[in-house]
């Protein structure tokens, strides 16, 4: 297999997909927005962080569809795949980081270093993800399931923490959940870069013929969302997230199981 010559690439770029990159923009936009509420300055910022969390989502609601459109369309590029990346890392690396951030300080972190170094972390996590996907996906046809938790997934489970805490602020367990905020940071990177696989949550959903039953089950799962949208989406996400990771502990121990009755049957 040859590859391609610097004028057949630039060939692929007379004509881009309109379509899917308006999505693909639509993405960037949400995380834009959701930085520049972030960094809008005033003394009551609860309802800037609170719209700065759901366009985080709304970025998923265009990250979700764009490649969608672009194979239902014909339309699936090089260049569609590069922007989807870039995208992704801002609205799902970018703006989550700024999010905690903005909320760490709001909170009065007791370490101002804290607010500063975790979400960095943060983003160079959903970086690193987003770069070892890309070089995956180029190497190899497409999968079930994703090496490391999607950096929407871990985008998504630290803003629906943030939205549980801007709803509920006199709440009993606010102050713990405030402590478990920067260690869930942590996690949710380290999850992105680890080996740890987890299924194709959109296309197990979305792909192919489902049962009137399942129907029935993800209509109910939109109303229980609408109606306890915060703690609802935080359960969803933080379950997926925790999920992966329980089932790639479990995988490490019958691996490490398995390879030592190997070792006792060889001695």
């Amino acid at each position: 297999m040859t590859s391609k010559t610097p004028r057949e690439h630039l060939s692929e770029l007379k004509t881009v997909p309109i379509l899917p990159t308006i999505f693909t923009l639509g993405n960037i936009g949400a995380g834009f927005v959701c930085i520049a509420l972030c960094t809008n300055s005033g003394e009551q910022m609860t309802k800037p962080l609170w719209v700065a969390a759901w366009m985080i989502f709304l970025g998923m609601v265009f990250d979700t569809f764009d490649g969608k459109i672009a194979r239902l369309t014909n339309q699936c590029s090089k260049f569609g795949e590069q922007m989807d990346s870039l995208a992704d890392l801002i609205c799902f690396g970018v703006a989550p980081a700024i999010l905690i951030k903005t909320y760490l300080i709001e909170q009065g972190a007791p370490n101002s270093k804290i607010s500063w170094i975790i979400p960095l972390f943060y983003v160079f996590c959903a970086a690193l993800r987003l770069a070892r996907y890309n070089v995956e996906c180029a190497s190899s046809s497409e999968t079930k399931t994703f090496k490391g938790l999607p950096s929407p997934a871990a985008a998504g489970a630290l803003a629906s923490i943030v939205l549980i805490q801007l709803k509920y602020p006199d709440h009993y367990l606010s102050t713990f959940i405030d402590w478990l905020l920067a260690p869930s940071v942590l996690l949710m990177g380290i999850l992105m870069v680890s080996p740890f696989s987890y299924s194709h949550f959109g296309n197990k959903i979305l792909g192919g013929h489902k049962s009137f039953g399942f129907l029935i089950i993800l209509v109910a799962l939109v109303i229980i969302i609408l109606k306890f949208n915060a703690v609802a989406i935080a359960f969803m996400f933080n379950a997926y997230a925790f999920a992966g990771l329980i089932s790639g502990i479990r995988h490490i121990r019958a691996s490490d199981i398995t390879n030592t009755l190997e070792e006792l049957k060889n001695e």
